[in-house]
């Protein structure tokens, strides 16, 4: 877990590769539109703020893009020597990889059901290989 959490920091702190977007007008004038709507039509303020907080949100690049941006910039013989999976190309491997530690970082955060997770990584051997 700590592994996951610190790639996920490194990425955000030093690799971050998120580009202010260029604006799309159409998406800005429906905002907008919506918090008017909201503005004009829901009285109570406590729900309003929470609207208008939603509508302006901008999510952030998920664990699965950050850990592959930063996987897929590893140099190739570090792939192949650590990533690469039988049976797999090396881009397959790293989907693989990834999807296997959000899953695994996502279950022991949240505490699912683990039928939920179905690559999660339990096994403890398996999670220090994976590191």
């Amino acid at each position: 877990m700590n592994a996951i959490k610190n790639l996920e920091m490194y990425q955000r702190n030093f690799k971050d590769t998120s580009k202010p977007e260029q604006v799309d007008e159409m998406l800005e004038q429906s905002k907008e539109t919506l918090i008017k709507f909201v503005e004009e039509n829901i009285e109570d303020k406590k729900y309003q703020e929470r609207f208008i907080r939603n509508i302006k949100y901008n999510p952030e690049l998920t664990l699965s893009k950050r850990l592959t941006y930063l996987f897929k910039k590893l140099d190739s013989s570090v792939k192949s020597d650590f990533l690469k999976l039988p049976h797999k190309s090396p881009s397959d491997s790293i989907s693989s990889i990834v999807n296997s530690l959000v899953q695994t970082r996502n279950y022991y955060t949240h505490g699912d059901d683990l039928t939920n997770y179905p690559r999660c990584i339990t096994d403890t051997k398996k999670q220090l290989e994976i590191t």
